[in-house]
């Protein structure tokens, strides 16, 4: 009977909608997804996570995950890297090629399961929520993005999101100063997001880019490979040069909070009936 099972193509069909049957039944993906959940409860302190990002806007913990794991992750990456086109524009002096993954089913049905699993995780949820307090759309885009070497990477200028939302990244590789990590003003979120709520409130639109663009109190936030950093982006900050034979590998994903989305609805809806 289980055998007549494993070969329906390992699909079901519920309602007139078929279902991944790996997600119930996988030996592989259930494996993985143990292992990641117990390196982030194991390495991530929640109480130090969410003290971290309310008061300087960013967390950042080194090794979270073994190097079995970082194979795994780096596998999917170069996986999705391979077989998505790019949303960028690969000959621009940006030298970076990124895809965008919106839900976790696209995941799964990829075999995605380390990262399934990252972006899933109720510890990292609950730092998220710490922030956001009401409702917010848990990691709803994910990026794979591969920068090679240039003095003009994307976003190279200091800015807040304009719509806001923690930001997880995984370094996928080592990410240290010759390879372009990410650089923020230390505590510039206050200020940012006084900024930001008046321009929700108003409907208007404003410029995230600071007029000031070398800072004083800047960290690059470099750590080795399987890394990660939860950020908030109403911190400034931006991406930095990667040098010669160095490359930079990230997948982010993003949560925002249901107020941010509202914002860019009513925006865009304004600024087109005109």
């Amino acid at each position: 009977m289980l055998k007549l099972k494993l070969n329906l193509k390992k699909l079901i069909l519920v309602k007139n909608k078929y279902i991944n049957f790996d997600y119930f039944i996988s030996t592989e993906l259930n494996e993985i997804k143990k292992k990641v959940n117990y390196s982030i409860i194991s390495n991530i302190d929640l109480n130090k996570a969410v003290k971290d990002l309310n008061n300087q806007g960013f967390y950042l913990v080194e090794k979270v995950f073994d190097e079995n794991l970082i194979n795994q992750f780096e596998k999917e990456f170069d996986y999705v890297i391979e077989k998505y086109n790019s949303t960028f524009d690969e000959t621009s002096i940006s030298n970076s090629s990124q895809v965008r993954i919106f839900n976790q089913k696209n995941m799964i049905k990829d075999k995605l399961y380390a990262c399934s699993a990252l972006f899933g995780n109720l510890e990292i949820k609950n730092i998220i929520k710490s922030h956001f307090k009401k409702k917010f759309i848990f990691n709803s885009d994910i990026f794979f993005q591969r920068s090679g070497p240039t003095k003009k990477p994307l976003a190279s200028e200091y800015h807040f999101d304009i719509l806001n939302s923690i930001k997880v990244w995984l370094y996928v590789d080592d990410c240290y100063e010759d390879n372009g990590p990410l650089e923020v003003v230390k505590e510039s979120f206050k200020q940012n997001k006084e900024i930001r709520e008046v321009s929700y409130k108003n409907l208007n639109k404003i410029s995230n880019v600071s007029n000031i663009q070398e800072h004083q109190n800047t960290l690059k936030l470099t750590a080795p490979k399987g890394s990660i950093i939860i950020f908030n982006t109403d911190l400034l900050h931006r991406a930095t040069e990667i040098k010669s034979n160095f490359i930079r590998k990230v997948i982010r994903g993003h949560s925002f909070s249901e107020k941010a989305l509202e914002y860019n609805y009513e925006l865009q809806r304004n600024y087109t009936s005109h």
